[in-house]
């Protein structure tokens, strides 16, 4: 193999590590104009299991990734420590007891994105590839 193939080849492979490990980030963002500088997993976990409409004593209007996600998993994972099949048994008792719904749900990043970007009190979360000056990152989740 020729020295040029070998540096094309160590690049591509570099790249790849690195798209890989910023693939495995997920940002928590809130609408630009929300009032926080930080949230923790417990407080997300609290608004998205829908025991609580606040982050820091704001008001809060979460929005989730769509079942099936990679996003959803991780975040559902990392911060509330519940698999999918355990998130869709808790919310069919909530609902059923008439306790709540689950929040709505969008398909993708730039979905979610945009609509944190335009929703006065909106958070989502996000590859954090998909960041950018629209929404205001409060937490990163690797």
């Amino acid at each position: 193999m020729t020295f040029m193939k070998k540096l094309a080849l160590g690049t591509a492979l570099a790249a790849a590590l690195v798209s890989n490990a910023a693939l495995a980030e997920l940002a928590i963002i809130g609408h630009p104009g929300i009032n926080l500088r930080g949230v923790s997993n417990d407080e997300l976990s609290k608004v998205y299991l829908g025991n609580s409409s606040s982050l820091g004593g704001v008001s809060v209007k979460p929005v989730d990734q769509d079942p099936g996600s990679r996003a959803r998993a991780q975040f559902y994972d990392k911060v509330v420590g519940q698999s999918e099949a355990q998130l869709k048994r808790y919310w069919s008792q909530r609902m059923f007891s008439g306790k709540g719904k689950p929040p709505p749900s969008l398909a993708g990043d730039e979905a979610v994105r945009n609509w944190v970007a335009t929703t006065p009190g909106g958070i989502g979360y996000v590859d954090g590839s998909a960041v950018d000056g629209s929404v205001k990152v409060l937490s990163i989740i690797p």
